[in-house]
């Protein structure tokens, strides 16, 4: 085992508080092993060659960062082909630990990705109880080379997440890095009565929340939200600047105005849970920035069907509020701030007192419980 791959296994016992047999499974499997020649750190730092500085690859290799995987020029040498993003060493502990896993449990993985979670699954449980899938069939396979060559040959299977494994089931969890927004009934459904369903949700309204869910006897899956390990961005430091590049173009139509709210407001979880509900496939992008003691944050919104964006920032320009601009069709901020006010009315719930409940039917977002329903989806 090298020096990084020791120092990430040291920092997850004493910031993620692995046990003994989950510190065995990430000590035994090296991360490096599912990852290609040349990567993208998410933190933004830009690119790491193999090739070019071994020693620096390798430290990326055992960072504490997810790494973005895509198709690059220089595939031969070790560019990245489809084998998958990789999430941070804590953000995948993180899940794995909150699972609560005994031997003798069968595991339905969504999202193989590169096939390191895949990996660490079958070296706690045995591989013949993990079954994994991936939408990518060409990422799949990739993901089954790199388990091969760690050593284990659990079932993955290329296919759609959102239906399940029939074949396979039932499961006792289902444990999904895949962010969604609605609870797929195949998964309850696959699921034994107090079984357990832990998944990433939200998309970039919510990134660091995961929704963990128990199945009842009548198939239903109820459970509430929690504030899970920081992944860093849903979208790489590099796509996040793109999609800022492509979209915010500023323009005589701008309109600009300052609100009397602060940089909680801006970046406070249980809000952007209740936004990103109302705001379905707007893209939140948040740049904070330490000043000294002065928490300085940027907020962008971004509708790319549209074409609409929004900008909220705090600092000199609007000293004790918030400056916007906006343009476009939709006032993002506008319909933003529509959404926080009644969250606030409601008297700044937490995150903890909102949860979800999900039938073959349905969907329900409540805070404190079922009776006081918040948002109601397909």
């Amino acid at each position: 085992m090298n020096r990084a791959h020791r120092r990430m296994v040291d920092r997850l016992r004493e910031e993620v508080g692995v046990g003994p047999a989950w510190e065995l499974a990430f000590t035994d499997i090296p991360r490096h092993l599912f990852l290609p020649g040349r990567f993208v750190l998410d933190d933004g730092r830009g690119e790491v060659d193999r090739w070019d500085d071994e020693e620096r690859w390798l430290e990326a290799a055992y960072a504490d960062e997810g790494v973005t995987v895509g198709h690059h020029p220089g595939a031969g040498r070790g560019g990245a082909r489809a084998t998958g993003p990789v999430c941070s060493p804590s953000r995948a502990a993180d899940l794995l630990v909150r699972a609560d896993l005994t031997r003798g449990m069968q595991v339905l993985e969504i999202g193989t990705g590169s096939g390191y979670c895949t990996a660490l699954l079958s070296g706690f449980l045995g591989e013949e109880a993990v079954t994994s899938v991936e939408i990518d069939i060409e990422r799949a396979e990739h993901a089954r080379v790199n388990l091969l060559g760690a050593g284990f040959a659990p079932s993955v299977v290329g296919g759609d997440g959102a239906v399940g494994r029939a074949a396979r089931a039932p499961f006792d969890r289902v444990l999904s890095s895949v962010p969604i927004v609605r609870v797929p009934s195949a998964w309850a459904a696959q699921c034994l009565p107090g079984g357990r369903i832990l998944t990433r949700w939200g998309w970039s309204f919510s990134r660091d929340l995961v929704a963990d869910l128990r199945v009842g006897v009548d198939g239903r899956a109820r459970g509430r939200f929690a504030i899970a390990r920081p992944c860093g961005p849903t979208l790489s430091g590099y796509h996040e600047a793109a999609l800022i590049s492509r979209f915010v173009r500023p323009g005589t139509e701008e309109r600009t105005r300052t609100c009397a709210l602060d940089a909680r407001d801006l970046t406070d979880e249980s809000s952007a849970l209740c936004c990103g509900l109302a705001l379905p496939g707007v893209h939140r992008i948040v740049r904070p920035a330490m000043l000294g003691s002065d928490l300085r944050v940027a907020v962008y919104l971004i509708d790319p069907v549209s074409g609409s964006w929004a900008l909220g920032s705090t600092g000199a320009e609007a000293p004790g509020g918030i400056l916007t601009r906006q343009r476009g069709p939709r006032m993002l901020f506008d319909e933003w701030e529509r959404v926080h006010r009644c969250w606030q009315e409601a008297g700044r719930p937490v995150l903890s007192r909102f949860g979800v409940t999900a039938t073959p039917v349905g969907q329900t977002i409540w805070l404190d419980d079922e009776t006081s329903v918040w948002a109601v989806t397909e």
